[in-house]
């Protein structure tokens, strides 16, 4: 799990940083947050977006935190550390994509949602494509991950648009990689037994 504990304490540091920013009177929020309005004059909040989270409510970091430490034993072994990190990388680029897109000009998104929603669109197409053994978990994941969507969009302040963005990004990526797997088992990264964690 070098990578998952590697973006784990990369998340944990940023947030450190932005308590020490705004200590000093620098809202850290305001410049690593994305906002439609700047993306495109100001493109590193696209990155520096998905490692930020919320200073007024640290169960932002910690449930993001703890969901990504869940699926990196699920995904990273099986992926490949490679192919893991690729997934999470789309994944919080497609999340913001989707944030530049559907959100309103000037809302600033900050968290690492987006890229989260692609670990879980990713689990979504192993129990898909993947080995046989794990359609029995289809159903689960199917309520799982409709219960975080609709949650996104019934609680104010939750960016839905970057879940989406990040779930159909890493449903996609994820499926990309199973099919050139399946074509060329060699080029599989990962240690396909270590998936057995996810069910």
């Amino acid at each position: 799990m070098v990578v998952t504990w590697t973006l784990i304490w990369t998340n944990v540091a940023v947030y450190a940083l932005m308590w020490i920013l705004n200590l000093t009177g620098i809202d850290a929020t305001y410049w690593l947050g994305l906002a439609p309005a700047v993306a495109f004059t100001e493109p590193w909040r696209i990155l520096t977006s998905g490692f930020a989270h919320s200073m007024t409510n640290p169960t932002h970091l910690l449930l993001n935190m703890y969901t990504l430490w869940i699926f990196g034993r699920m995904l990273e072994g099986g992926l490949g550390r490679g192919r893991f990190l690729s997934v999470y990388v789309a994944s919080l680029l497609g999340g913001a994509a989707a944030v530049v897109l559907l959100s309103p000009e000037y809302s600033l998104t900050v968290g690492a949602s987006g890229a989260i929603f692609g670990l879980f669109g990713a689990v979504l197409a192993v129990t898909l494509w993947g080995p046989r053994q794990f359609r029995s978990n289809l159903t689960t994941i199917l309520v799982l991950i409709g219960l975080n969507v609709v949650f996104g969009f019934l609680v104010p302040g939750i960016s839905w648009q970057g879940h989406l963005g990040g779930l159909v990004t890493g449903l996609v990526v994820t499926g990309i990689f199973l099919a050139r797997s399946r074509r060329n088992p060699r080029s599989a990264g990962g240690r396909p037994q270590a998936t057995e964690q996810g069910r």
